[in-house]
């Protein structure tokens, strides 16, 4: 969502090479081949090391949502979701609500999620994600 990737709280602790991925990044590959996605996903995640998790109706059931998910897992990335059903999404609607994605994922450990309404991400977004890294020694 782009009220959470723009969240000033969030972008002013942000390392040189750290960002969220862009949305308009990920319409430009999706409709690539299967080998081009993985490379985006991979070459992002080479410069992470906490994986944040924006959680919607369909997260839990994209299959590039999992392989993110079980590819920071493998490399012991700090992960966290956070629920966005409540914001308003571009078009003027909110969203829906899903299951958690870690649940549906070929993972075997549990992550926190959030929701960013309910528990004020705009003030706490950095205080979680320096918790994922804590958690995961990074």
């Amino acid at each position: 969502m782009w009220n959470i990737r723009n969240s000033n709280q969030f972008r002013n602790n942000l390392s040189d090479s750290g960002e969220f991925r862009r949305r308009d990044r990920w319409e430009s590959v999706r409709l690539k081949t299967d080998t081009a996605i993985r490379n985006w996903i991979d070459e992002g995640l080479k410069y992470s090391i906490v994986t944040v998790v924006l959680i919607s109706g369909e997260t839990w059931d994209s299959r590039w949502v999992k392989y993110e998910i079980a590819e920071s897992e493998q490399q012991r990335m700090g992960m966290l979701g956070i629920r966005v059903h409540k914001m308003k999404g571009m078009d003027g609607y909110y969203g829906t609500s899903g299951p958690d994605p870690f649940r549906y994922a070929d993972i075997y450990k549990s992550y926190p999620v959030y929701d960013w309404i309910n528990d004020d991400g705009y003030n706490n977004i950095n205080r979680w994600v320096e918790q994922a890294a804590i958690t995961a020694r990074r």
